[in-house]
């Protein structure tokens, strides 16, 4: 076995640390097997919020605003604790003339 000079084994001391702490998290996943988890499901009245999914462009509703631009409503609802969520793209008008700053 090679001799190990105080600078080597301070260089090592880290890697060391980091193997030993996923030892007893490795040792209790062999002997619990996991129970099978199901995504919570989206409350009554959650809107369209729900499990992961691509959404069509064109499957989303357009609105004109009153100015010009357009408006697409993505996704609505209420997490599991309580914030209301409403996601949307738009697209602005641009501004004819610069806006002065008073």
């Amino acid at each position: 076995m090679k001799n190990m000079s105080r600078r080597e084994l301070c260089v090592s001391l880290p890697m060391l640390a980091a193997i030993g702490t996923g030892t007893p998290q490795a040792l209790a996943l062999q002997q619990k097997p996991a129970a099978p988890s199901t995504p919570p499901s989206p409350a009554a009245g959650a809107g369209t919020l729900g499990p992961a999914h691509a959404i069509a462009y064109e499957a989303m509703p357009l609105r004109t605003m009153a100015n010009g631009g357009e408006s697409r409503d993505i996704a609505h609802g209420t997490l599991a604790t309580g914030e209301t969520v409403n996601l949307h793209q738009s697209m602005q008008v641009a501004e004819p003339r610069p806006i002065r700053c008073m």
